[in-house]
């Protein structure tokens, strides 16, 4: 197969146009052939599911390395919505976390793997905690519900592609099936923590860096609202796994791995109670 020009770049990936209304998703070397697996059947997951995400039509290999041919989509990423128009990033939050808590009536799709044992590997992997700090963080997790629906491992407002016909949630590569209000809380914390790409404006980074704090508090009470009756949900029993399986891809990141691993030691010096609504005797909800 042919590729055309270069259309864009990411961490993991080159687009380039294919035509037709096609694009070829190339990987980098570095990426394992099975995390492109997971791509492809986390997108299709989600398109059954009724969550609009990007057609995908198959793997492809060009030149060594591994890609997927994939729909064309126009428009701009919400990201760079909120970096062309910082006073709109609330409003851009809080389609996020409509568009989130619509997922959670996804499912079941037994393609995917379970969220808890994607976070389990992250935690065991994480550079920075000590033994003991990982054997407790993992006993906490294992004290969490299962449940069966899709989540997206990675949502975040570069994550949605703002086209004509409406957003598009984009990159499945860390799609999962487990209960919805894990991957709440990893949407909370890139709100919070994750870093900003170069290319935004120094005064948009500015705004959105003084907003971070009440744009995942707006997020969270949002998706709630949206997901109506899923308050009693324990937030909070999921912050901890999430921030531990986070460290493990901050290794580049030195700043942002460091306020991490502060929070989860904080994290660990708080008493901790799992609440009844999330014991594992508690039938999944989500």
């Amino acid at each position: 197969m042919a590729k055309g020009a270069l259309i864009g770049r990411g961490r993991t990936a080159e687009i380039f146009e294919l035509g037709k209304g096609r694009v070829l998703k190339l990987y980098f070397d570095f990426i394992p052939r099975e995390a492109v697996e997971r791509e492809l059947a986390g997108t299709r997951a989600a398109t059954r599911a009724g969550i609009r995400a990007p057609t995908v039509y198959g793997l492809e290999r060009e030149e060594g390395r591994i890609g997927l041919v994939m729909e064309r989509l126009g428009g701009e990423s919400l990201l760079d919505r909120i970096a062309r128009r910082p006073a709109e990033a609330f409003e851009a939050v809080s389609l996020l976390a409509d568009l989130h808590a619509a997922m959670r009536r996804s499912g079941p799709e037994p393609d995917l793997p379970r969220l808890r044992a994607a976070l389990a590997s992250g935690i065991e992997r994480a550079v920075g905690l000590l033994e003991p700090e990982k054997d407790e963080i993992l006993a906490r997790l294992d004290l969490l519900p299962d449940g069966e629906s899709i989540c997206h491992g990675d949502l975040h407002p570069g994550n949605i592609l703002m086209t004509p016909e409406g957003p598009v949630v984009i990159d499945w590569m860390s799609a999962s099936r487990g209960r919805a209000i894990g991957d709440l809380a990893r949407t909370e914390l890139l709100l919070a923590t994750g870093g900003l790409p170069e290319g935004i404006p120094i005064a948009a980074k500015a705004a959105v860096a003084a907003a971070r704090a009440a744009l995942a508090k707006l997020y969270v009470r949002r998706y709630f609202k949206a997901a109506s009756g899923s308050a009693s949900e324990n937030l909070a029993a999921w912050r901890l796994p999430v921030l531990a399986a986070r460290l493990f891809e901050l290794n580049s990141y030195p700043s942002e791995r460091r306020a991490v691993l502060g929070r989860i030691r904080a994290e660990l010096r708080r008493p901790y109670l799992a609440g009844a609504s999330e014991s594992k005797a508690t039938p999944p909800r989500s």
